[in-house]
């Protein structure tokens, strides 16, 4: 039995990117990271640590005369240095793309896989390339997602879904439960990770405490190593301890790393609708006082060679939301509950390794 570190890690993701980047390389920036959001997502790791995946789309129907393949190698280096932290992955053709059965052919699903991964590792070199994206509407017939397992910087996980939504990829409700309840599986039909999503930010009735409960109780499942008086924070390769990761339980982040109280609530604790992939889910009154969930500091438990689970959660938003100030709030506060309990950031890939 080998000894690892189970401590929970949190992984943030954007879908629907290509704003952004099609603004990067076609603006006068001299830097990748003044352009605005990648300023505001450097800006979260330098504050908390966190480590961000970027899912993007090939082509923007509102953009003409320009694609993600016309993209240069102009910051290349930046982007491998922050690769680290930030990372890129494929999440559709354009927005009408579905990989569902019947709705694109394998052939083409691989056609629009590659376009975005070749893209990805010309202008941010192969470091920056996550391989275990979330796919477009969660859809990927098996065939799919085999034809974009097989290409040269092919899938090697994929990251499910929110929701009880009717399709999850080609996952039967037995494999989507499992998922949901431990937060990773090796899937046994295709040989790939399955990761759990497990909030999105835009749903602003959704509490972020649950996120941080829901990576204790996974922590809890993991081993039979007892827990340390005090957090032990051993961040492996490409993964962050946030910057208050040594900080025992409930001692709150230094100053100017923490959310804004009651950052759920919009003015007078409600808020308008907001509407993500189809449909709209309302803000609902946020209390005053959160409650307090129980929590787990890091421990250390022998594991069985040849599988590693450990337990982290997943959160995500799309790229439209990055500007709204509850999104942000909400991100702000997620990640300064988790660093005051000692836990780390990571992307799922890294984790999974054994």
């Amino acid at each position: 039995m080998t000894p690892v570190d189970v401590t929970p890690y949190l992984h943030f993701s954007v879908d629907d990117v290509f704003g952004c980047l099609h603004d990067a390389f076609t603006g006068a920036y001299a830097s990748p990271f003044a352009q605005p959001t990648f300023a505001y997502l450097r800006d979260l790791h330098e504050r908390y640590g966190l480590c961000v995946s970027l899912y993007c789309f090939a082509e923007d129907a509102a953009v003409t005369g320009w694609r993600l393949a016309h993209a240069d190698e102009r910051f290349a280096a930046e982007f491998a240095a922050a690769a680290s932290w930030l990372r890129f992955g494929f999440h559709a053709l354009n927005a009408g793309a579905r990989y569902s059965a019947g709705a694109t052919s394998a052939e083409a699903a691989r056609a629009h896989h590659d376009e975005v991964t070749a893209a990805t590792v010309r202008f941010a070199t192969p470091a920056a390339l996550d391989r275990a994206p979330r796919l477009h509407y969660y859809t990927g017939s098996l065939a799919a997602v085999r034809a974009m397992a097989d290409g040269p910087h092919g899938l090697l996980g994929l990251l499910t879904a929110d929701d009880d939504r009717a399709e999850v990829y080609y996952l039967d409700d037995e494999t989507r439960r499992l998922v949901r309840e431990e937060g990773s599986l090796r899937d046994p039909t295709t040989g790939l990770e399955l990761f759990s999503t497990d909030l999105r930010l835009e749903r602003l009735e959704q509490d972020v405490g649950e996120i941080v409960a829901v990576a204790g109780r996974r922590a809890a499942s993991v081993g039979e190593g007892p827990l340390s008086d005090t957090p032990e924070v051993r961040p492996g390769p490409n993964t962050h301890a946030g910057p208050d990761a040594h900080a025992k339980p409930g001692v709150r982040p230094r100053p100017g790393v923490h959310a804004k109280p009651d950052a759920q609530a919009g003015p007078g604790g409600t808020g308008s609708l907001l509407k993500t992939e189809g449909y709209a889910t309302s803000m609902l009154q946020t209390p005053p006082v959160r409650e307090q969930h129980q929590v787990m500091p890091g421990r250390q438990t022998a594991m069985p060679q040849g599988r590693r689970r450990v337990p982290g959660a997943r959160a995500f938003t799309h790229e439209q939301y990055l500007t709204d100030e509850r999104v942000r709030d909400r991100l702000a506060r997620l990640a300064t509950d988790w660093n005051a309990v000692g836990w780390r950031m990571g992307f799922p890939l890294d984790e999974a390794a054994t």
